[in-house]
């Protein structure tokens, strides 16, 4: 208590107070090679993770890979390969510290200090399925000698806190992921209506309970559509429903919680019976009574199944559908397109609507209106500001809504 002027900068001569000082003391500080106990030095570590370890084909996946220096020096340009696996192609990336040179494969860090960790985010597009997709990293170069690593030595197996690696499923192979613990799912689906009619929507009700007693993650639910009726719309209280791949998509789901999904879809049909069929397609955990995604007869056996049948109510409207005008529209092409989509239509009516394009988690990306003279028609659509992807052509208008077609977008 009473020192004064120990601070940084000043003499030690002008020390005021009680203290003592000791004799000079040399540290000898080890370095390279002559380390051998990983604390001093350059030592690096290489992570790898993936936002979801189960993937469908023509979507993106993001990868984080984590270079993170544990020793007590600089280390200088430290090159690593992220070369990208087979079944995936570029969408985008950030980092936080150095460039990714994606023709090369290569992310080069130029410094990175002790304690101190750099990140990349690669999103990837899959043009695969059915197949697991392992994605090996390892650092290849750094000008120091690393304390317990050699840079570039693994040929595609992780022996070295170096080198990682990490895998993704096709979801669908179904069934339950790799999470620990346990739920019960319960599935239901009620229709807004017993009797439909020609040219109308039909709002179904999908409800997913956790009747277990931990919170349930990763659950999809197939809720596709039904032959004979068209997408019009969706509405979830958890969740996203994917049109493309016709699934509901539930992130987490807490003991004794029920997500909705209201479906609202348009009939094309008549004097048939219309059956919706659905099922619990992925869950991350196992489920004490039910199994996902092992329905193939389109009977439910399990809770997490459920159908519902709604009758024709109006046999007098059947004539209608013939009586529509035939408006015929050919698959868009280039496909896969960069700058532009062309789209082939043959009419035979004069017809004003609006091109409507959405992507593959039901999102509207462009209107464009249209003039459709009667004949066949080229409709060029403009697509520089898409993103890579996936995405569906649709109409505004009665005649034509039942037609959806898809294309890939590809940013060069």
């Amino acid at each position: 208590d009473g020192l004064q002027g120990l601070e940084a900068g000043l003499n030690a001569n002008d020390l005021m107070g009680c203290y003592s000082l000791s004799n000079p003391v040399t540290v000898n500080r080890l370095a390279g090679d002559d380390c051998q106990t990983g604390g001093n030095g350059v030592d690096l570590s290489l992570d790898a993770a993936v936002n979801n370890g189960l993937y469908d084909i023509y979507t993106n996946v993001e990868y984080t890979f984590t270079v993170t220096n544990e020793g007590t020096e600089t280390a200088t340009n430290i090159e690593v390969d992220v070369t990208l696996p087979t079944g995936l192609v570029y969408t985008s990336h950030n980092t936080t510290n150095g460039v990714f040179e994606l023709y090369w494969g290569n992310w080069i860090i130029p410094s990175l200090a002790p304690g101190q960790t750099a990140t990349l985010n690669l999103i990837l597009f899959t043009l695969v399925d059915n197949q697991d997709i392992n994605y090996f990293t390892q650092i290849v170069a750094v000008d120091q000698t690393d304390t317990d690593s050699t840079p570039d030595n693994s040929s595609g197996t992780v022996t070295e806190d170096d080198e990682a690696i990490v895998t993704i499923s096709p979801k669908s192979d179904g069934g339950v992921g790799t999470d620990t613990g346990s739920n019960d799912l319960e599935l239901s689906i009620t229709a807004d209506r017993n009797t439909y009619d020609i040219y109308e929507n039909v709002v179904y009700t999908i409800s997913v309970t956790n009747n277990g007693a931990e919170t349930a993650t990763g659950i999809i639910v197939n809720a596709g559509l039904p032959e004979g009726m068209v997408y019009t719309s969706a509405t979830a209280n958890n969740g996203n429903y994917n049109l493309y791949f016709e699934e509901w998509t539930i992130d987490f789901l807490g003991a004794g919680e029920t997500a909705v999904l209201d479906l609202n879809l348009f009939t094309l049909v008549s004097n048939q019976s219309i059956t919706n069929f659905v099922q619990i397609f992925v869950a991350d955990q196992s489920d004490p009574d039910s199994t996902p995604g092992n329905n193939t007869t389109g009977i439910p056996t399990e809770d997490d199944e459920a159908s519902i049948t709604i009758e024709y109510a109006n046999p007098n409207a059947a004539n209608r559908l013939s009586a529509v005008p035939q408006i015929d529209v050919k698959n868009a092409y280039p496909n896969p397109a960069i700058n532009f989509i062309m789209l082939p239509i043959d009419s035979e009516i004069d017809i004003d609507t609006e091109i409507r394009i959405v992507d593959t988690y039901g999102r509207l990306i462009k209107v464009e209106p249209i003039a459709i003279s009667k004949g066949k028609n080229i409709v060029n659509i403009d697509l520089d500001t898409f993103t890579s992807g996936i995405y569906f052509i649709t109409f505004n208008d009665d005649h034509m809504r039942a037609i959806k077609k898809r294309f890939v977008k590809i940013v060069k």
